[in-house]
């Protein structure tokens, strides 16, 4: 039996013998790993996994307190590929034992230590190489610098880390309990790398708590100025890397996939390509599994901080859509130009298949339908559910919902009175006095095809589960096409980070230049009518709608093949 199996065995029998006292299964844990050092640093010299003292500290979570506090251990693959990525060209730039002696890699939110536990032997090997022998291990040790609020996780963390590397506990006064959110601005590593939790920071508290919470939140938004919406710990947690890495540096990070297209993660990704000159992400969707016991999609970030002289465009490069842990080594990133970002607003594309960069370059010179002749307004649905509940009924007019929407037709099954003194009543009847086109504000994005469309009758109330377009009465038909076209559901794709299609989403999809062909009035019409082939008539609007884009036949069927799984963050 292996010497992890075997302790591992023992923890769990001590554990359920004496109801899993946390700090007495962690101390016999420790005290095994003592015992068998020789092992264990043998483990870590070999770039073996060795942070099984974490494991058993994961095991005594409890859920719930994950839940709230984001605490779930990393993967060892993407620890692996994290650290290697982002150590290995920073320790070839170090040619001597005296600047390895001050370089330095730190993990602000580390847990148990199992990204700096994976970088001792990197450290350690680049030592060897520069002299060092027997004291390659300590010297690599002294390169580590940890924080987090959990002090058991911090026990182990330090505990693991000095057996591995045969120093003592106390020589490493850098791993330590505290909150890398209070650090301050100079605190100067080579590389930060990590985990960070995923969790809202202001939950559910009492209030008291909610008012320590809240002046903790104003303090973190002084403090952090790249922070929109809600205060999520892991973009915290982003910004905070982004001070604490010297330029040349790199930050390695795990991170919630919502930082990539989320309005609220717009400043943060500006600053990300303000202070880095290279981006490079890997995507792993829900379906990916990347933490077996939570549906989340996530991002390995790696990036390269600026010289202090550098300036220009950052090299973003993304790969989205792997399939699994163990793909990631082989995934090939896709670059993504800056004209490609500026017709995203700043969003970073999920791009997944070779030709899709190119493509979203080319549709950054049409313009954006927010921004074009064929619409008037766009909004949220004019009658929000939850505030007129009691006028919802049997009679009155007619109210259309989200769930009434199929691709084409909609037909509203509600009803709600408008009469009385309400203020909000005279502009809701108001805005139905015309023909507008809705879609459903939320939609799973499982599926390819989310973006569906209909016509919407003046006298047809619209629910706040449906987006409204007050379109150009002459642009209708192309209006409608083009919600139901594959190059759209491409396009949403892309950048759509949860499962609800927002305005905006809508307002920044591609429509064509020029003029619209007459044909598309009957075929248009033929498809909301059912008359002829449905799969015929989409097909001629889909090659009319090629030829208004100037689309090549590579890119028509990179449209037809792209399929876009769940990634819902």
């Amino acid at each position: 039996m292996r010497l992890d199996e075997a302790i591992a065995a023992l923890v769990a029998r001590e554990a359920l013998a004496r109801l899993g006292n946390a700090e007495q299964v962690m101390a016999e844990a420790i005290a095994a790993a003592r015992g068998a050092k020789n092992s264990f640093a043998a483990m870590a010299k070999s770039n073996a996994d060795a942070a099984w003292l974490g494991n058993v500290r994961e095991s005594l979570l409890v859920n719930a307190d994950r839940r709230t506090t984001g605490a779930y251990f990393t993967p060892v693959p993407l620890i692996r590929f994290l650290v290697e990525r982002s150590l290995n060209p920073l320790l070839a730039r170090v040619h001597s034992l005296k600047a390895l002696s001050t370089f330095r890699v730190i993990d602000p939110a580390m847990g148990a230590g199992a990204f700096l536990l994976k970088a001792l032997p990197f450290v350690a090997s680049r030592a060897m190489e520069l002299g060092a022998s027997e004291q390659a291990m300590s010297i690599a040790a002294s390169c580590l610098a940890g924080i987090d609020r959990d002090a058991l996780s911090v026990r182990v963390a330090k505990e693991s880390i000095a057996i591995a590397a045969n120093v003592s506990a106390d020589a490493l006064p850098e791993i330590r309990v505290g909150d890398a959110l209070t650090l301050p601005e100079n605190a100067l590593a080579d590389a930060v790398i990590g985990n960070p939790p995923f969790a809202v920071l202001l939950g559910k508290s009492s209030h008291a708590d909610e008012k320590a919470r809240h002046a903790q939140a104003a303090s973190l938004r002084a403090r952090f100025s790249a922070q929109a919406g809600e205060l999520e710990l892991a973009r915290l947690f982003l910004e905070l890397t982004l001070d604490l890495v010297r330029p040349g540096g790199a930050v390695a990070l795990v991170l919630p996939a919502s930082v990539l297209a989320d309005r609220s993660a717009g400043p943060l990704r500006a600053r990300l390509r303000e202070r880095c000159h290279t981006i490079e992400i890997i995507e792993l969707p829900e379906r990916a599994r990347a933490f077996a016991d939570v549906n989340q999609a996530v991002v390995l970030l790696r990036a390269e901080r600026r010289s202090s002289q550098a300036s220009g465009a950052s090299a973003l490069s993304i790969r989205a859509g792997v399939e699994s842990v163990d793909a990631i080594d082989h995934a090939t990133l896709f670059p993504v130009s800056p004209a490609a970002l500026d017709s995203t607003d700043g969003r970073f594309p999920l791009l997944a298949r070779s030709g899709e960069a190119n493509l979203l370059a080319k549709l950054s010179r049409f313009p954006r339908l927010g921004e074009s002749q064929f619409v008037r307004s766009l909004r949220e649905g004019e009658v929000h559910l939850t505030r007129f509940a009691s006028r919802l009924g049997a009679t009155g007019t007619s109210l259309a919902r989200g769930r009434d929407l199929e691709p084409w037709h909609i037909t509203p099954s509600s009803r709600i009175d408008l009469e009385g003194e309400d203020p909000f009543l005279p502009r809701l009847r108001a805005a139905r006095a015309c023909e507008r086109i809705a879609w459903p504000q939320i939609a799973n994005r499982g599926l390819m095809r989310r973006l569906k469309a209909a016509r919407l009758p003046a006298g047809v109330s619209a629910a706040n589960t449906l987006g409204v377009l007050v379109p150009d009465p002459e642009f209708v038909p192309l209006l409608l096409a083009l919600f139901h076209s594959r190059l759209w559901a491409w396009r949403l794709a892309l950048t759509s980070s949860n499962n609800h299609i927002l305005v905006s989403d809508v307002a920044a999809l591609p429509v064509p230049n020029g003029n619209v062909p007459v044909s598309i009035l009957k075929l248009v019409g033929d498809r909301e009518d059912h008359k002829s082939d449905p799969a015929a008539l989409d097909d001629a609007l889909e090659t009319m709608l090629a030829q208004m884009f100037e689309l090549t036949a590579s890119e028509r069927k990179l449209l037809v093949k792209t399929k876009r799984p769940s990634r819902r963050s």
